[in-house]
């Protein structure tokens, strides 16, 4: 993630081969949300038929549901983040994380130089520190879903029967990885989002936690 954001800052400079741009005082909050759920069911039932008129069927069904949600934070400033350079193979990390590829960041800081070049918009303030309003935000979700079933059936006798119908063991793991990155104006300190960006921020990440939830909530 970290990587990405280097290369594109870093290749947007490189490519626009000017002195000064809009984001130079700016600063990026990179906001990843992990969300991870674990469901499990076991329903065994029996069937009794003792003869053709008559049967009697039950079941058991037993469920269980966990669901970790983890919020990881981090911010440079541009000026850091070019400091840095791109990304080395070396320094390009193979995790678990589905966000290691391109995230079309770079696209974004193209296409909000154009606007800012055709006048569509300003991003030439000439306010102090931290008190700029103008944002720029990107966000990119990953959802793996996973499941299986298992369903051994027995037949005892003519009269008894076990998992003639229905589903014995079922598993599900929902993996949602969810990256907010939010760029604007830092503060005076240089140490975090002036207050118009955070607030973009966070209301976002308040947008993001809603939206688990109810996916969640809604699923069967």
């Amino acid at each position: 993630m970290t990587c990405e954001l280097r290369d594109a800052v870093n290749n947007f400079y490189d490519k626009q081969q000017r002195q000064h741009l809009f984001i130079d005082a700016w600063g990026a909050q990179l906001t990843l949300t992990l969300t991870i759920e674990e469901r499990s069911e076991l329903n065994p039932t029996v069937m009794w038929t003792p003869n053709r008129i008559f049967s009697l069927f039950g079941g058991v069904d037993l469920s269980a549901d966990a669901t970790r949600t983890d919020t990881i934070n981090s911010f440079r400033t541009i000026q850091e983040i070019r400091g840095l350079q791109s990304c080395t193979e070396e320094e390009r990390p193979m995790g678990p994380f589905l966000l290691e590829s391109d995230l079309k960041l770079e696209n974004l800081l193209f296409d909000s130089q154009t606007t800012a070049d055709t006048g569509q918009v300003n991003f030439g303030e000439t306010a102090r520190a931290g008190s700029g309003k103008n944002v720029i935000q990107h966000e990119v979700k990953f959802i793996v879903t996973s499941s299986g079933n298992l369903t051994p059936t027995w037949k005892l006798s003519r009269v008894w029967s076990v998992n003639q119908s229905g589903v014995f063991l079922a598993a599900l793991r929902n993996r949602t990885q969810d990256l907010l990155i939010t760029l604007g104006q830092a503060d005076q300190t240089g140490t975090t989002l002036g207050p118009a960006a955070a607030d973009v921020a966070l209301s976002s990440q308040i947008g993001i936690a809603v939206s688990n939830s109810l996916r969640t909530i809604t699923q069967p």
